[in-house]
């Protein structure tokens, strides 16, 4: 009966039933059965002590734990997932996670539980929470569909404008060849700290002096002629020529003076003038004239070609560079005269004759391959000076250089620029060397200031003694 009674109990605590359910109906089997033999006699059977079969704790209730079907034939277990080894009568200790469910080792015959289906995993002495529903993960709202940009058209690369490379033309009836003067021209203008200007050089041979004819090749005087009508013709054809492709008549006002220009240029050469001088028709195009006479050395003829080719490099001294334009009078428009700026130019004329002369003496001295052009020059200079010490009397470009040379000698300018022409790159000249500044009242005061030591000129201490 013992016997029953435990198989009983193990059936109802493996089918959940344990627990007060479970002990009353143990009681009721016990009550039924009247007695148990002991020994051939008739004793009361006591009531079977439950605790050390089932303790008092109520066992949870298992959560979707499928009723085992007992007895049933060969029927494998369903394969349980996850199910805790229980550990048959024990106290309530946590089964560890079994994975699978092992054969039950209880008073049951031999025929193996069936496989239970779809088990849930049970965590030992706990209550199941169920799995939160997964929330299922909303479809992504697909982007606008991408347009495609545009594919950019490449911007065609500008053709750069290739720098202008200036010419050099050079016209001569006289004792020298156009190559020498062309070599000259080179020469100079490789000094020049910007691109130089297309250059027209003129030479051509005259006689002895006639005199001035008025207005006619004014401001020249006209001299004999010693070449061939045909010959000092060609030349002014041919700087007409020149002038016409230069581009410089593209305006009414230029294009009205270098009509001008013209004309006067061919009296020039036509009439054996003098003409020493430089004709602009435009700030790319210059043209330093010379009628050499024949009173003067080669060397003369060629400082005066390269002291008019600096005049022509000057290039705030084009009229058309500094002035303001308006429309005129006769309804072109051209640059106004402004009587303010021309007092200062007239003012400042010793310094632009006497930077062309100290031009023209350091060009000639490279040129010979010597560095004696500063003392020629100064040389010059004292021959002045034992004639008149004011500035103004004589040859004003040769009492000028001496002056700008002070000016060299006392810091106040340096001789790069003079040669590179930066001086009159810009326009305010007229006041940088204006006539009032302290230094420059100095410089024309005291040029003359010079004295020959050892065959050496050079200032005298009192010209270059500063404040």
């Amino acid at each position: 009966m013992r016997h029953l009674l435990i198989i009983v109990a193990g059936l109802l605590t493996f089918t959940g039933c344990a627990g007060p359910d479970m002990n009353t109906a143990v009681e009721a089997i016990v009550q039924a059965t009247p007695s148990i033999k002991t020994q051939g006699r008739a004793t009361e059977a006591p009531a079977p002590t439950l605790i050390p079969l089932l303790p008092e704790t109520p066992m949870p209730t298992a959560t979707f734990v499928s009723t085992a079907t007992p007895l049933l034939p060969e029927t494998p277990m369903p394969t349980a997932t996850a199910v805790p080894t229980a550990t048959s009568l024990l106290p309530e200790t946590p089964m560890p996670t079994a994975t699978a469910v092992p054969t039950a080792t209880s008073l049951l015959p031999e025929t193996p539980m069936p496989t239970a289906t779809a088990l849930l995993t049970a965590t030992p002495l706990l209550i199941e929470t169920p799995m939160p529903t997964a929330t299922s993960v909303p479809t992504a709202t697909p982007l606008l569909t991408e347009t495609p940009m545009p594919t950019a058209t490449a911007v065609p690369t500008a053709t750069p404008i290739p720098p202008r490379i200036p010419t050099i033309t050079i016209l001569s009836e006289s004792n020298f060849s156009t190559d020498e003067i062309r070599a000259w021209t080179e020469v100079a203008t490789s000094r020049l700290n910007y691109t130089a200007p297309d250059i027209l050089g003129v030479i051509w041979s005259i006689g002895t002096e006639i005199g001035p004819t008025g207005d006619v090749g004014a401001p020249f005087s006209q001299y004999t002629q010693v070449r061939t009508s045909a010959e000092l013709s060609g030349i002014a054809d041919a700087v007409d020529t020149w002038v016409d492709a230069t581009g410089c008549n593209t305006e009414p006002w230029p294009a009205r003076e270098n009509s001008h220009l013209k004309e006067r240029v061919r009296v020039w050469i036509e009439g054996s003038y003098e003409a020493s001088t430089a004709a602009i028709p435009c700030l790319e195009s210059r043209i330093p004239l010379v009628g050499a006479h024949s009173k003067q050395s080669d060397d003369t003829v060629q400082k005066i070609y390269l002291h008019e080719l600096y005049h022509s490099l000057q290039v705030s001294l084009y009229e058309g560079a500094c002035k303001e334009i308006e429309t005129g009078p006769s309804g072109i428009t051209e640059p106004v005269t402004d009587p303010i700026r021309e007092a200062k130019s007239e003012a400042g004329r010793w310094f632009g004759e006497g930077t062309a002369e100290y031009f023209a003496f350091a060009i000639q001295s490279q040129l010979k391959g010597t560095n004696n052009g500063v003392q020629l020059m100064l040389a010059e200079a004292g021959k002045s000076a034992s004639e008149s010490k004011n500035i103004n009397d004589g040859g004003i470009a040769t009492t000028g250089s001496a002056a700008v040379r002070l000016l060299v000698e006392r810091g106040v300018i340096t001789e790069d620029q003079i040669l590179n022409g930066s001086l009159f790159q810009a326009c305010d000249w007229v006041d940088t060397f204006g006539a009032t500044l302290p230094e420059i009242i100095h410089a024309k005061a005291n040029w003359h200031q010079l004295e020959n030591v050892g065959g050496t000129w050079g200032f005298t201490s009192t010209a270059l003694k500063r404040p």
